[in-house]
């Protein structure tokens, strides 16, 4: 009964245990490289886990297995980490000031975990029915690539669309695995990374917040709790203590010092795939256009299997 399309919580566990691994990685050659700024931006981007995409195939594969004739609850909600916001294997970074108060910490938020909701419903039907449910959502687990391509389970075809087809999902899921795997060794215990989260860490206790690292969402879980639901803005205090996590983030310089490591750890394996990776990003802010319309109820399966003639694959690809 084990769902087979990977879950965002997964891949967001396994950057999350890269995170918080000390000294992770065989010491191998530095790979040492000049890397154009756009491709280091583009490289961050591909390779960390996007809620988004996965958010909006759970709510199109639920409404798509309703029309089939399953009673599924519609009320999902979705976990999210406690360090969502991370640059590169970085986590507990801030990219702007924008982002600092518009996110703030995602764990402060009210919600439970929309795959434990679904395989709970599965596990509420009879045997025959779990086995049609089985099907009808997640098809043949032995499917070819381009078997996905055309298959008409529900989850299957959700994630074509949403990432404009099964190529596209699966060349984003091998490149995030790639760079992991070519990486010398963990970008958050280069010495210039640490320099950067001593200097933080300094300018948060000046301003009366004491931080082990680049984990002030322990401050918003202990002090906030859970009290705002999915898409809901921080309040004041979590955006005060964003806006200064954020300050002393820039002050410490932590994305430049990120940046330079990571061209010490997987430097040439970025310039090598320049090309690969500045195509990607561009298919992934196409995703996350796609994926945001489904969110924010812009689009829902009815319309997507109009505009697509039943397909779900996005024109032209």
């Amino acid at each position: 009964m084990m769902r087979r399309v990977v879950r965002s919580v997964v891949a967001v566990a396994a950057v999350l245990a890269m995170m918080s691994c000390a000294g992770c990685g065989s010491k191998k050659e530095s790979q040492d490289a000049d890397v154009p700024e756009n491709v280091s931006e583009a490289t961050v981007s591909v390779v960390i886990p996007h809620p988004e995409p996965y958010t909006a195939s759970d709510i199109l594969s639920v409404q798509c297995m309703r029309e089939r004739g399953f009673n599924m609850p519609t009320n999902l909600s979705y976990t999210s980490s406690a360090a969502t916001t991370s640059y590169a294997d970085v986590g507990g970074v801030f990219t702007s000031l924008d982002q600092a108060t518009a996110t703030g910490y995602p764990q402060v938020t009210v919600k439970t975990n929309s795959t434990n909701t679904i395989n709970g419903y599965q596990a509420s039907l009879s045997k025959s029915e779990q086995e049609r449910f089985e099907q009808e959502y997640n098809g043949s687990i032995d499917d070819t690539d381009a078997q996905k391509e055309i298959s008409t389970a529900c989850s299957v075809q959700a994630l074509r669309w949403v990432y404009g087809s099964w190529k596209n999902y699966a060349n984003l899921a091998d490149i995030g695995n790639e760079w992991s795997s070519k990486r010398s060794e963990s970008t958050l215990q280069q010495k210039e990374v640490q320099d950067a989260i001593d200097t933080y860490t300094q300018c948060m206790a000046k301003a009366g917040y004491k931080v082990d690292g680049l984990r002030a969402y322990k401050i918003a879980g202990k002090e906030f709790g859970r009290y705002r639901s999915i898409g809901s803005k921080p309040n004041a205090k979590e955006q005060a203590l964003a806006t200064q996590d954020f300050r002393c983030q820039d002050e410490a310089g932590i994305i430049p010092a990120v940046r330079k490591a990571m061209n010490h750890v997987s430097g040439r394996w970025m310039v090598e795939n320049e090309a690969r990776i500045l195509e990607l990003n561009d298919v992934l802010q196409e995703t996350m256009e796609r994926a945001n319309s489904v969110i924010n109820g812009d689009k829902d399966y009815a319309t997507v299997k109009a505009e697509t003639n039943g397909t779900f694959r996005v024109t032209g690809k």
